[in-house]
């Protein structure tokens, strides 16, 4: 069976700080958001939390098709 490049995959793992830098925030917010939300594609791995990146590729594309416009840009 050949074996797949993971760290190539959109189904690589990633730790709270590397989905802290993609979304640009503090790894708090992960934290928070991973108590809150239940996050999709996000587990324990002993102590510490692991998300699959492209549950988290996901989240972040939800969320800007949720956005609304600034009122600056409102006619």
């Amino acid at each position: 069976m050949p074996q797949r490049d993971i760290a190539n995959s959109s189904q690589r793992i990633i730790t709270v700080r590397e989905a802290a830098e993609m979304l640009k925030c503090h790894p708090s917010t992960i934290y928070r958001l991973l108590k809150t939300t239940g996050f999709p594609g996000a587990f324990r791995l002993a102590k510490d939390w692991r998300i699959v990146r492209s549950a988290l590729e996901d989240y972040m594309n939800e969320q800007a098709g949720q956005k609304r416009p600034h009122a600056s840009h409102r006619q």
